[in-house]
């Protein structure tokens, strides 16, 4: 089995932009609309043994480049699957009573969840370059074939109050049960793969 020789875990990277509008019903009555997205980066790379086996027995130095692969599970946590990137985007809108220094009320919505995982071609949780090369060329390079997409729609309800306290306010929030109206998943076509003999 290959050895690690060099790892590293690249920092979280997020993004996330909500947009919230209150619009006046009638009397302390008002609507609310929240839109937002968001996303999460995860990336951990290394390079190991493998490279340096191929190079060894085949002399080409192209193949130390199959030293070189991506995690596809959490180096902290390898039960873990670690998506490389997830997208998300929530619509809500909802009824709530504006006393001035006291807002309440219910608001509803849907949130869709996009995952982007490596697809693993030989399931040893590191993901090559070779591995990478074979998915393209079974999906006539489609780029997104190097991934294993998955998501789901749910639907969700909140029932919040927030207080002001002039010099600064806090929200009160209870978030009932997310039910999950659908899931689903982006086929490609998956080719065999077999390892080098040092593999």
């Amino acid at each position: 089995k290959p050895v690690t020789l060099v790892q590293i875990n690249v920092p979280t990277l997020t993004f996330n932009f909500t947009y919230m509008q209150d619009f006046p019903i009638i009397g302390p009555l008002v609507g609310t609309f929240e839109g937002g997205i968001g996303a999460t980066i995860n990336l951990s790379l290394g390079y190991d043994t493998q490279g340096l086996s191929d190079f060894l027995a085949s002399k080409n130095p192209a193949d130390l480049l199959e030293g070189f692969f991506f995690n596809t599970h959490d180096p902290n946590n390898p039960q873990n699957l670690l998506p490389v990137a997830t997208l998300t985007a929530t619509v809500a809108v909802g009824a709530g009573i504006d006393l001035g220094l006291i807002k309440a009320g219910v608001q509803g919505g849907i949130t869709a969840t996009i995952n982007f995982s490596w697809d693993d071609l030989n399931k040893d949780g590191k993901v090559r370059l070779d591995e990478m090369k074979a998915n393209l060329l079974a999906n006539g390079g489609d780029p997104l074939a190097v991934f294993d997409i998955t998501g789901e729609i749910d639907l969700f309800l909140q029932a919040y109050v927030t207080i002001d306290l002039f010099i600064t306010s806090f929200t009160l929030m209870y978030t009932f049960p997310t039910i999950t109206l659908f899931k689903f998943s982006v086929d490609f076509t998956r080719p065999s793969f077999l390892g080098t003999v040092s593999n």
